[in-house]
């Protein structure tokens, strides 16, 4: 792992599998169970933009050291102004400028080659 996403999966691996607490304002929204063991999940996350933007997020945390990433920036008022995803690997950081066809296949073949298509969906 690239020593700037090691740190980031660990704590977000640790917290999703209940080794260390989530840190404060994630939340856990989904976890994958293969075997009675917790292989992977997604957290959610908001933060309040110094010019008064929210941003809200939503990361996927794969066995593997990867992080999928969707996010969303939305004005004082509810509308949304911004919304990308990306997918942090080893290997660097693929970008998209909104969840498109092509990040649905990058997510559909990042979760078959984690086989999260074979785990449980606990919550």
């Amino acid at each position: 792992m690239k020593p700037q996403v090691a740190p980031i999966w660990e704590n977000l691996f640790y917290g999703i599998i209940n080794r260390i607490p989530l840190a404060k304002g994630y939340n856990r929204i989904k976890t994958f169970d293969i075997g009675g063991k917790i292989i992977a999940g997604q957290v959610t996350d908001t933060k309040f933009l110094k010019n008064g933007n929210t941003q809200k997020r939503i990361t996927t945390v794969y066995p593997s050291g990867h992080l999928g990433l969707e996010t969303k920036v939305y004005s004082p008022d509810g509308e949304l102004l911004k919304a990308y995803a990306g997918i942090r690997t080893t290997s660097g950081t693929k970008q998209y400028t909104s969840a498109t066809k092509i990040l649905t296949a990058e997510i559909l073949k990042m979760h078959q080659s984690e086989r999260l298509d074979n785990a449980k969906i606990l919550n």
